[in-house]
């Protein structure tokens, strides 16, 4: 197929409008990974509480913040399996923000999320990797908060720990990487919301903090007050 001048200036300001894209959502880039489909990824890791490895996973105790682009570069994903998750936001082929989904990669921390949540429908927690909507978790942030406050209790003071204890101990610490991104993340809606909260009141844009899911909502008929 012969390509114009047009066709080819459109290919070029696209390709140009991508790399700009890629320039300002990156500039603290480390390093891409592929995501399936010719789609890449630039990738830099966040500033977390601890560097170290822990100590029965493997896995380093921080986690990374991922930008899936469109790409037709292929890259290898195994740099993200060290962390404990993932913060991946999508966007399109144009370079418009899609989504953002948190990869859960470390086996504990699903454990953690799974007698947290439970079996609810739609996250997938059953999954190897599940990929879960940040505002799905900050709806059980205090419950997170209240799992490890009752796992810390569990650990025995003495010197020598059981390898259960040791396990618990691990998850202890992938929870609180976990909190710590929560709390990071969403302390602007938290400020808001929590005053709210106190005094009875919700704006309509944070009306979905107030329902987990399959959480069963009633409302009066618009315009029919006595008609549910």
């Amino acid at each position: 197929m012969r390509i114009t001048p047009e066709l080819d200036m459109k290919s070029l300001s696209r390709k140009v409008e991508l790399l700009k894209l890629k320039l300002k959502l990156n500039s603290q880039t480390t390093g891409e990974v592929i995501n399936g489909n010719g789609e890449s990824s630039s990738y830099e890791t966040a500033t977390n509480i601890n560097k170290n490895k822990s100590k029965e996973t493997g896995f380093e105790l921080e986690f990374n913040r991922v930008d899936q682009l469109w790409d037709s570069a292929i890259y290898d994903p195994s740099e993200c399996d060290r962390y404990l998750f993932s913060i991946r936001r999508a966007f399109d082929c144009e370079g418009k923000y899609k989504m953002t989904r948190v990869d859960i990669k470390s086996k504990l921390l699903k454990e953690a999320l799974a007698d947290v949540m439970g079996g609810i429908k739609g996250v997938g927690l059953s999954e190897e990797n599940p990929a879960i909507d940040p505002n799905v978790l900050f709806l059980y942030l205090e419950d997170l908060r209240m799992f490890l406050n009752r796992l810390e209790s569990t650990m025995n003071t003495g010197n020598e720990a059981t390898r259960i204890e040791t396990k618990n101990d691990d998850k202890i610490k992938h929870v609180k990487v976990l909190l710590n991104y929560l709390d990071e993340d969403y302390a602007e809606i938290k400020q808001t919301l929590y005053p709210m909260q106190l005094s009875g009141h919700i704006t309509f844009d944070l009306l979905w903090t107030l329902y987990k899911p399959d959480t069963t909502a009633c409302t009066t008929t618009y315009g029919a007050i006595n008609e549910p």
